[in-house]
């Protein structure tokens, strides 16, 4: 009998590359634009201020993911096919942490980019 299989193996990972800001001052971020914090770490001893001046101001989430797969086909006497692997999914927020005060300025508005589902158990 003749024989052939073959073997794929698959990973994949999106990680997101954090931006952070830390001082033991005050932290003062400004943008003509938009600003839009994809996850950003914030972390101050006073005050932090936040501002766009012709733009608006954005907080967004982000997804790191991870799969791994492996599929195996094999031909003989039955064709036969495995899958086996696993995926997971972290969402990763901003966080702003402050001693003093918050400030966010914006010309257009702040908009926050955070869907919450609730997990139906």
């Amino acid at each position: 009998m003749d024989q052939f299989s073959v073997i794929v193996d698959t990973y994949h990972a999106v990680k997101n590359r954090v931006t952070e800001f830390h001082a033991g001052n005050d932290i003062s971020l400004l943008s003509y634009n938009d600003s839009i914090y994809e996850a950003t770490k914030i972390n101050t001893q006073r005050n932090a201020t936040l501002t766009s001046s012709h733009g608006r101001v954005l907080f967004k989430a982000v997804q790191n993911q991870t799969l791994n797969q492996t599929i195996s086909n094999s031909k003989d006497i039955f064709i036969t096919r495995r899958d086996k692997g696993s995926y997971s999914a972290v969402w990763q927020l901003p966080t702003i942490q402050y001693g003093g005060e918050l400030k966010v300025n914006a010309a257009q508005g702040i908009e926050q980019m955070l869907t919450v589902k609730k997990d139906k158990r």
